[in-house]
């Protein structure tokens, strides 16, 4: 193979390499600490600014009071929403129950005033029906859309690779089955 012909290859499968690196993962486990439900408190419960006894006490939730755990730690604390701020609770402390509308209502109102919710728990919110219009739900959609895009884009990237890669190598076999045809006329 000519000088030539193996740096037209190289190129190729360095640029197909680095679009198939750079390709994003389409598939995410689901993550297990995620709760994203509705829980009713079994009994009176404090209120924790770190997921520890220790911590400094923020509030008590009463006997039946309602909180909406986002996620749970594998020591056994939900992580909810209070105030406006990240705190956490007991988790064997709680029962999950139904969702009433005006809990709806209020994950809404809280979920658009916050800026500490992470872009997963927005993810499982909207995902999990609990917030289904405004501001929080429009820039999720919209990121959504813009990810699709992009990944559309990557993946078409990566056909442009592999359908050039194809017609260098297929011309590359006929460059040397032509050769061996030369030569063996020339014999």
């Amino acid at each position: 193979m000519a000088k030539k012909e193996r740096f037209i290859l190289f190129l190729c499968v360095m640029m197909c390499g680095g679009a198939i690196f750079s390709f994003p993962i389409l598939a995410q486990e689901k993550d297990p600490s995620v709760v994203n439900a509705f829980m009713s408190a079994l009994e009176a419960t404090k209120i924790y600014e770190e997921p520890k006894a220790e911590s400094s006490i923020l509030g008590e939730i009463e006997k039946g009071g309602q909180i909406l755990a986002l996620t749970v730690t594998a020591t056994g604390w939900y992580r909810i929403l209070y105030q406006g701020k990240t705190a956490y609770v007991q988790a064997d402390c709680f029962q999950e129950q139904t969702v009433a509308e005006e809990l709806k209502q209020e994950i809404e109102d809280i979920a658009e005033a916050q800026e500490t919710l992470s872009d997963e728990e927005i993810k499982n919110l909207v995902e999990g029906g609990f917030i289904q219009e405004g501001p929080v739900y429009e820039k999720y959609m919209q990121e959504k859309e813009a990810a699709g895009e992009k990944q559309q884009r990557l993946l078409t990237m990566v056909i442009i690779c592999v359908l050039t890669v194809v017609v260098v190598l297929s011309g590359i076999g006929y460059s040397i089955v032509r050769r061996k045809e030369l030569r063996e006329e020339q014999k």
